[in-house]
């Protein structure tokens, strides 16, 4: 079985290797002492500069985690209504710091949505009691905290008293504490990349395989769409039925492979033999994250990731939308959106797009749902980090990509936006797939040479 325990120590307070922050950040590096808001995820550093309010002003490392809590950085708001596993430096998986009790600080009666059959612990501190129902029972008191494998999908939280904080989280997820108001909270979904830890953006997808975490063969009424197959460990999955595709071999014990097949409608049967982990049978042509189920399927949020644009100085007219990132090989998917600007919708939007599916870098802004620049620069390969600009302003718009310039747009108008996002276009659309590693939006449009020497 993947060591899945509490010991996610390899996570530290930074996404980078060594937990003790620089004295000049990344982000502060990036914006090079002029206004506008520059993160770097390398150092988990955030940097708002903001000449004519200067009370905004954030040059801090080591803060950039969920973004409605922590420090001065508390700026990214990360919508995720369920916990996301993310790979280890040392090869294994698990959750990042989460808070599933609402307001935290302020202990009242609630019901809170848990998964049948995962082990969650509930600790309070102060003079806080609560008496468990549904899923668990027992009464949490400060130095007495309670872990459980839920036994039903809601936990009740009654007879609650005293002052204090409390803190419900899932046995393998960090245990730092996350202060939470009206919403559970959790860290961003930080994924070790082979050097560092960098936010992997995905869309939502659902595990149909059952027990993830202790495989027994099963079957599956399936379509005649793609799907993947995946888990980690050495044994074997034999398919027959709907699709007689692989069988597919496990390679080592914390490796994962994947298989991905179309069946014809009908029955699909998963003949399970050997040791293997986090098995997951998912729609789509690639495996993504783990999901860990137990008596019935669990589907994954996506990771929703943004900052109001009055947050930071920003320039209605103008500006300067930088992103380094990296697109893991998923083809699932139309658009691969790094970093936007947008309202909410399509019709008013400014994005650079690692397009995977046609093997370009695409820079696109939209007014009133009219398309006024689409700068497109060929050559896209996965799993390669890219560092674009896009510059743009009334009849200028400009993109450049790794050092090379596109060809500049010299008729568009400009959108009405009030959103940054990162790793996506819209709610629900056009996911990057891959890793957010820094990021920078500028009041400014910056001049080709510089976009260029920003890339570079």
């Amino acid at each position: 079985m993947l060591g899945l325990g509490l010991g996610l120590t390899n996570f530290g307070t930074r996404g980078g290797v060594s937990d003790v922050p620089d004295a000049l950040s990344g982000a502060s590096s990036l914006l090079k002492g002029e206004d506008g808001l520059a993160i770097a995820f390398e150092d988990q550093s955030i940097a708002i500069r903001d000449t004519a309010t200067p009370a905004n002003n954030i040059a801090s490392a080591g803060t950039v985690r969920n973004g409605a809590l922590v420090g001065p950085g508390a700026k990214i708001t990360y919508t995720s209504p369920s916990p996301k596993l993310c790979r280890k430096s040392d090869g294994t998986y698990g959750y990042r710091a989460q808070n599933l009790y609402l307001n935290s600080e302020a202990p009242a009666n609630q019901s809170i949505t848990v998964v049948s059959g995962l082990p969650y612990i509930i600790a309070v501190t102060g003079t806080v009691s609560i008496t468990l129902s549904g899923a668990a029972t027992g009464t949490v008191t400060a130095g007495n905290p309670i872990t459980f494998t839920a036994s039903s999908g809601t936990l009740t939280c009654g007879s609650t008293s005293g002052a204090g904080t409390v803190h419900l989280r899932s046995t393998i997820a960090a245990p730092d504490y996350i202060k939470t108001t009206s919403i559970p909270l959790y860290d961003l979904p930080y994924d070790w990349t082979g050097t560092y830890y960098y936010p992997l953006s995905e869309p939502a997808a659902t595990n149909l395989f059952l027990n993830s975490r202790a495989a027994a063969t099963q079957n599956f009424s399936v379509t005649a769409q793609a799907y993947t197959l995946s888990f980690i460990g050495t044994g074997t999955i034999t398919l027959s039925g709907a699709s007689t595709a692989g069988p597919l071999v496990g390679t080592g014990a914390n490796n994962r492979v994947s298989l991905t097949f179309t069946p014809s409608a009908g029955t699909l049967t998963l003949t399970v033999s050997g040791t293997m982990d986090l098995v997951q049978l998912e729609t789509g042509t690639v495996a993504t994250s783990p999901i860990i189920t137990a008596g019935a399927t669990v589907t994954r949020a996506a990771d929703n990731m943004s900052i109001a644009t009055s947050a930071f100085p920003f320039n209605a007219s103008e500006g300067t939308l930088y992103a380094k990132a990296d697109v893991v090989d998923f083809n699932n998917v139309s658009a691969n959106v790094a970093i936007a600007l947008n309202d909410g919708t399509s019709n008013e939007r400014v994005i650079i797009r690692l397009q995977q599916p046609t093997a370009s870098t695409q820079f696109v802004v939209t007014d009133g749902g009219v398309t006024q620049a689409a700068i497109v620069m060929p050559g896209f390969a996965a799993n390669t980090v890219y560092k674009t600009a896009l510059g743009f302003m009334l009849n200028s718009v400009q993109g450049a990509r790794d050092g090379t310039l596109g060809t500049e747009d010299t008729a568009a108008t400009m959108p009405t936006v009030n959103t940054l996002n990162l790793g996506r276009e819209i709610s629900g659309s056009s996911y990057l797939n891959g890793h957010i590693r820094e990021i920078m939006c500028l009041p400014r449009r910056m001049t080709n040479a510089e976009l260029q020497a920003l890339t570079a």
